[in-house]
């Protein structure tokens, strides 16, 4: 296969060589396994296809060089061209160091490159959200952080004028928890994590992304507000079920509890918490608020007068202890900061020290 050249500078000491550049990035495997279940259910030869199309059809790609611009800007790249151990720091007949890498998006790779050898003029002023989150994994894999900051400053900025967070779970929300943690975008962050715990279904799919242990941990507080919520079902469960219970029309509260215990009984069966224990996978908080909203409330009328011809619409039901329950639910839990996991982190690496 033909090999791709990029002179990055005219008169190179250093050729990067980018073998299996990838077509594929943070990949949202929950839509692989759709995919697949599509095809093989209806036999779609259209549907969508995930093929990682590499190096087998455009070969590898060659950036030329400056081995002093990349030491300079990052430890990675001073260690493999100095130490004696990598192969990278050996040159070849022509004085030349190679260094071999795969895998990465090759405009990223470009645009990185780029930026490290003050090609402004092919630096671009804004990126989307896809390119920014190449470029963080980048910058995190080379150590490069400090000699982009001034365009990832740039970049950051237009992209959150730009774009707002998505507000369900998937790909997009995990790249944007990604790269507002990485480039400390508080808003941003702060909605991307609101997001993953209310429509969050598990644990975090991380789409092999450098994200932290610090910031999956959202789902603890998930697990937390699921609880919560269970638990204060289950406290009306037993409230109805108690023979001390007392209904607002007192001389009812027999009939009352049982017929409230018994709609309460068949809700919470059918939302699927009766037999569900933490880490309760597959159930979301927004879903869960959802169904127990819908739960329904049983109508029944009792007599108004003595001599029982006139009846009114008993005042009990379920919506209203429901809606306590779900109201009250997650009020003592302190909302995700990006400082606090920021802190979370750096105590973590403290104790491994």
């Amino acid at each position: 296969m033909a090999t791709t050249v990029h002179e990055v500078v005219p008169d190179p000491d250093t050729v990067i060589i980018l073998n299996n550049p990838t077509t594929l990035f943070a990949v949202w495997k929950h839509h692989v396994a759709d995919s697949k279940t599509k095809e093989e259910d209806e036999g779609d030869e259209d549907g969508p296809t995930l093929i990682d199309v590499s190096d087998s059809e455009c070969g590898s790609i060659h950036y030329h060089v400056s081995s002093r611009h990349l030491a300079l800007a990052s430890p990675w790249f001073n260690r493999a061209m100095s130490g004696d151990s990598w192969k990278e720091s050996d040159r070849d007949e022509e004085g030349r160091f190679h260094i071999e890498t795969s895998g990465w998006d090759a405009d990223a790779l470009l645009l990185l490159l780029n930026v490290l050898h003050l090609k402004n003029s092919q630096v671009p002023d804004t990126v989307d959200l896809e390119m920014l989150a190449k470029i963080a994994v980048l910058m995190d894999y080379y150590e490069c952080s400090e000699a982009l900051q001034l365009c990832t400053k740039m970049w950051v900025q237009a992209l959150g004028e730009a774009s707002k967070v998505p507000n369900v779970m998937g790909r997009e929300l995990i790249i944007w928890l990604f790269v507002a943690w990485t480039f400390g975008m508080h808003d941003q962050f702060q909605s991307a994590c609101d997001t993953a715990i209310k429509e969050g279904f598990g644990e975090l799919d991380t789409l092999e992304l450098p994200i932290p242990a610090a910031v999956t941990a959202v789902n603890d507080t998930r697990v937390k507000l699921i609880s919560e919520i269970s638990d204060g079902l289950f406290a009306l469960f037993n409230k109805f079920q108690s023979a001390e219970y007392v209904c607002l029309l007192s001389n009812k509260s027999f009939e009352c509890g049982c017929i409230l215990l018994g709609a309460l009984t068949r809700g919470l069966d059918a939302i699927g918490v009766l037999n569900t224990d933490a880490p309760f996978d597959g159930i979301s908080v927004s879903g869960l608020c959802d169904s127990a909203r819908a739960m329904r409330s049983p109508v029944w009328f009792c007599s108004a007068s003595a001599s029982g011809y006139q009846r009114t619409k008993h005042p009990c039901g379920l919506q209203t202890p429901v809606n306590d329950v779900l109201s009250k639910a997650g009020k003592d839990l302190l909302r995700p900061k990006l400082d606090d996991f920021k802190k979370k982190q750096t105590d973590g690496l403290k104790g491994l020290s």
